[in-house]
Formats: C-alpha cells, sequence, structure tokens
C-alpha cells in the first residue's frame, strides 16, 4: 500500500490550517507522520483510510502546536470542571496505563483518529475484569 497523502489535500480538508505561522508546521508533522506511519503501521489494515488517519495525526499535532503557541499548554490535561464564581479550574488526571489514547484525546482531530484506529483493530480491549467492544 502507497501512501498518497500530501499537503495541499490535507490544507483542504483542514483549511484552518493554511495560515502563515501554521503551514511549515503542517508540512513538517505531515512528512514526519508518513514516514512514521512506513515505519510502524500496517498500512494495508488501514486500506482507503490510511491518508485519512495520517491527515487525523497531522491535524491533531498540528493543533496541539497552535495551543502552545497561543499559550494554552501545560495546564494539566482536559479540564473535568470548571466554575466562575472564585475561578476554579480542574483537570482530568492523565492515565498511567494508555498515554497515548490519552494524549490522542486532548484534540477534536486526536479524538477522531482514536475512534479510527479503535473501528479498525476490531479487537477486545481489557477494561478492568471484563472484554468489551471498542466500538
Amino acid at each position: 500500500m502507497q501512501i498518497t497523502a500530501n499537503i495541499n489535500e490535507f490544507l483542504l480538508i483542514y483549511p484552518q490550517f493554511n495560515t502563515d505561522i501554521l503551514k511549515p508546521i503542517a508540512t513538517y508533522y505531515l512528512n514526519d507522520n508518513i514516514a512514521w506511519a512506513e515505519c510502524k503501521w500496517d498500512l494495508k489494515r488501514f486500506g482507503c483510510r490510511l491518508n485519512t488517519a495520517i491527515y487525523l495525526l497531522t491535524a491533531h499535532r498540528t493543533f496541539l502546536n497552535s495551543q502552545a503557541q497561543a499559550g494554552q499548554e501545560g495546564q494539566g490535561g482536559k479540564v473535568a470542571s470548571a466554575s466562575v464564581g472564585e475561578v476554579s479550574v480542574s483537570y482530568a488526571t492523565m492515565p498511567t496505563n494508555d498515554t497515548f489514547d490519552y494524549w490522542l484525546t486532548l484534540s477534536p482531530y486526536g479524538q477522531e483518529l482514536a475512534a479510527l484506529l479503535n473501528m479498525l483493530s476490531g479487537l477486545p480491549k481489557y477494561y478492568g475484569g471484563s472484554f468489551e467492544r471498542v466500538f
């Protein structure tokens, strides 16, 4: 299976990253993701969704980078609760057993990629005493 993902198609799908600041970052991540996928992924498993997975991973990484540039990184993770009076925010703690899945939850693109990866695996995951389908 050949990867045909390219920056022009990525920017058509995700035009929000087609800015002077984010386009070079997205280009770097796209190229890095392609190289990583060729080494680490079973490309045949993805079938026609291979480019989609690479684009979602690129969008996820570019989004996280843009959050960091805006000074919104390092806050502890996903917001678990918030209040306005007397300003209070609490964050969900990162699970220790699957940090990759947690990392994917930090953006909507990562969440979509996690769903795609779970759908393509079709394997049950172990959740504290019983097997359950992940989709």
